[in-house]
Order: structure tokens, then C-alpha cells, then sequence
């Protein structure tokens, strides 16, 4: 039995063997980023059909969702910190 470590470690080499493979990492990549795109693009109400006012609204909900993301970065970051300075 390997440990999490050990784990991390295998997953880690494995990943960069994959990338390494890859000759055109944007073509590997498409199929997420369309389907982030997507899901920012389901947020906007179907009453909206004008195809420039769901793409503002889905850029919106887009800018947002990550802007929660910084924040909560930021609030672990801060808090690992405190932490640290407690110890």
C-alpha cells in the first residue's frame, strides 16, 4: 500500500508524461473550456434569447464565480497563516 504522498507523487509524474505527449495542449483543453463556458451560459434565464445580452450576463456570472474564488483564496490564505503564526 502506497501512501498519499507516494500517490501524489505517481499522479504528479504521470500528468507531466501526459503533457509531454501532447502536441497541441489548446486542442486538449477545448473541451473543458467549452463546457465552463456552457455552464456560466445555463446561469442566464431563458427569457433572455438575445445572443449578446447571454454572453454579457454569462461573462458576468463568469467574473463573479471567480471573484468568490479570490475571495476564498484569499480568507484559507490568511487563515493558514494566522494559523501558522499561532503555532
Amino acid at each position: 500500500m502506497s501512501t498519499p504522498e507516494q500517490r501524489r507523487s505517481a499522479a504528479s509524474l504521470a500528468a507531466n508524461v501526459s503533457w509531454a505527449k501532447t502536441a497541441n495542449w489548446s486542442e486538449r483543453t477545448a473541451p473543458a473550456r467549452a463546457a465552463r463556458d456552457q455552464k456560466f451560459l445555463d446561469q442566464v434565464p431563458p427569457e433572455i434569447t438575445d445572443p449578446v445580452q447571454r454572453a454579457k450576463i454569462a461573462e458576468a456570472a463568469r467574473r463573479a464565480h471567480y471573484q468568490r474564488m479570490a475571495r476564498a483564496s484569499h480568507a484559507a490564505r490568511r487563515a493558514n497563516s494566522a494559523a501558522k503564526r499561532a503555532a
